[in-house]
């Protein structure tokens, strides 16, 4: 039983293999920004870090929930969190958390206070 033709052809070479390069070291650098001071080798490290930013066209930043909070944005869950702010400034009876569920469509009620705030 002969044997089905190749894709490939017989005469065509095998494609060419990518070289992978070695991945460059990292190196962790940390710039506090709750000063309003800035120190000379910190001045450094912020005009390195706006150079690469300036220069890269893809740049990931892995960072946790309470990045905002450093930002002056609240969080959820503290106890000046908007879930319980949230919950006093609009006299609700439910969580605030329950505002952010899909849930708050399966009564009028919860609907009505979600659109009113």
């Amino acid at each position: 039983m002969p044997s089905p033709p190749s894709s490939n052809g017989d005469n065509s070479r095998p494609a060419k293999r990518r070289k992978m390069a070695e991945p460059e070291g990292r190196k962790k650098e940390y710039l506090d920004h709750s000063r309003s001071d800035v120190e000379e080798d910190e001045l450094l490290q912020l005009q390195r870090l706006l150079s690469v930013l300036h220069k890269k066209r893809k740049i990931v930043v892995i960072a946790g929930a309470g990045i905002s909070v450093s930002a002056g944005i609240p969080d959820f869950r503290s106890a000046t969190g908007l879930f319980n702010s949230l919950k006093k400034q609009h006299e609700l009876k439910f969580s605030g958390k329950d505002l952010f569920d899909a849930s708050v469509y399966q009564d009028d009620t919860s609907t009505s206070a979600f659109h009113d705030m």
